[in-house]
């Protein structure tokens, strides 16, 4: 009888654990939470349906009603001295299933997502999320803050996670059992880097339509807004897209044996846009000689000067998605990444410092991006507003200090030369 004596036992003893973890402590008393560069700001209970979005925050207010009762935490994070990772990450007080999701962010961040952690918490997970260091959904926290650049760039997630489960199981009484990251766009990326970076932090990601590789993806789109404006007869208006489209379309749609206005396989397509050129003067139906090479060039994408390709052109049937190619501005978001990201690297501090920059950034980013046509060399779209003037001043910098740093080496040079020639002289008189 011992036997089944020691099952119950057991059982009982599970049964407890159990009831202990689905008790929470005081909401209230995790302020007190100590953990690594972590200070909790806030934590309150908030009842059923009746949480509030701050002002200014995404989503209908609505869609809050319907939440359950939840214990909210607010906290800062400093993991680095310029740092300041706001956090938040939400705790049913019933009902929890034992998961965290963690919700991505959208192009600068800079703003907790309230309805993602809405969404999260309604399905009985502890939801967490970030505003990646900064307060805003833009670039201009980046001037003169390299710390909150690789707080955005992935350092403010890592450190959410970590805190999350410290929060959690303070609260709980257990970690989670698993964790999950769940976002798009950017909040795509960030999934990615997850992945790479910490890939103890998640057991599973959903990375929607990520922006991973951005400096390639965001050197392509201003090549692709450069190919569109290459003069006033390469843009091409939004009717002339829709007129491409049709006949692309026209010409594929079949191909995978269902006509329903979707390619299935675009690579299959192949349509030639020559096909539409004007024959004589320019008019509505009918694209340029211009435009007929601007949209080539999309589809083949950029090359290096070995003809190796950068990243992929526009796919056929993708044209009504051009429209950030063909407007008067480049996609305001690969023009920030240039302005904020790209050229203030270039700014000097010492001319050792400006060069091995200079070198890096050629090496990893420029070289691909200043032969992107093949045969015909391109330089960066020096015409997007607000980049001139650095670009010129910037790039002359660099020529500058790199003829500047070979000169204490021909100095060097000359001097074991006259050394050597001197000794050898002297070698020769004795």
């Amino acid at each position: 009888m011992k036997t089944p004596v020691r099952i119950l036992a057991a059982l009982v003893f599970a049964g407890l654990l159990a009831s202990a973890a689905d008790t929470p402590v005081s909401c209230d008393s995790l302020a007190s939470t100590a953990l690594p560069h972590v200070t909790i700001t806030s934590a309150k209970s908030v009842a059923a349906g009746e949480f509030s979005p701050p002002e200014g925050s995404r989503g209908p207010a609505t869609a809050f009603k319907s939440l359950p009762a939840f214990c909210r935490v607010q906290a800062s994070l400093t993991p680095a001295e310029d740092s300041d990772i706001r956090i938040e990450v939400w705790l049913p007080i019933a009902g929890w299933n034992n998961k965290l999701q963690s919700v991505g962010n959208g192009a600068w961040g800079g703003v907790i997502g309230y309805p993602a952690l809405a969404t999260a918490l309604s399905q009985g997970y502890a939801a967490a999320s970030t505003d990646t260091g900064h307060k805003g959904n833009d670039p201009t926290f980046i001037t003169d803050h390299p710390e909150k650049l690789v707080d955005f760039a992935y350092r403010s997630v890592h450190e959410m996670t970590v805190a999350a489960k410290g929060i959690i199981a303070a609260y709980y009484g257990q970690g989670p059992k698993l964790s999950y990251f769940n976002g798009c766009s950017t909040g795509g990326r960030q999934a990615m880097v997850e992945l790479q970076r910490y890939p103890a932090d998640y057991d599973g990601v959903i990375a929607g339509d990520p922006v991973y590789d951005t400096s390639h993806i965001q050197g392509t789109q201003l090549w692709l807004w450069q190919i569109f404006h290459k003069d006033q007869s390469s843009n091409i208006p939004t009717e002339k897209l829709a007129l491409l489209h049709a006949a692309v379309l026209a010409a594929c749609d079949a191909l995978d044996g269902v006509k329903d206005g979707v390619l299935e396989d675009p690579t299959r397509c192949g349509y030639d846009p020559a096909l539409l050129q004007c024959k004589h003067d320019e008019a509505t139906d009918c694209l340029t000689a211009a435009q007929v090479e601007a949209v080539k060039q999309s589809y083949v994408g950029p090359m290096n000067q070995k003809g190796q390709p950068v990243w992929p052109g526009r796919e056929w049937g993708s044209e009504m998605g051009w429209l950030n190619h063909s407007g008067k501005e480049p996609s305001s978001y690969a023009a920030e990444m240039f302005r904020y990201v790209v050229f203030p690297m270039l700014k000097p501090i010492t001319v050792t410092a400006l060069v091995l920059n200079a070198i890096a950034i050629w090496n990893d980013f420029f070289t691909p991006l200043l032969y992107l046509s093949g045969s015909e060399q391109q330089t960066m779209p020096v015409a997007v507003a607000g980049f001139v003037g650095q670009f010129v001043t910037d790039w002359n910098l660099i020529f500058a200090a790199l003829l500047i740093s070979i000169l204490p080496i021909l100095a060097v040079y000359f001097a074991l030369q006259r050394s050597i020639i001197n000794g050898f002289a002297g070698g020769l008189k004795g």
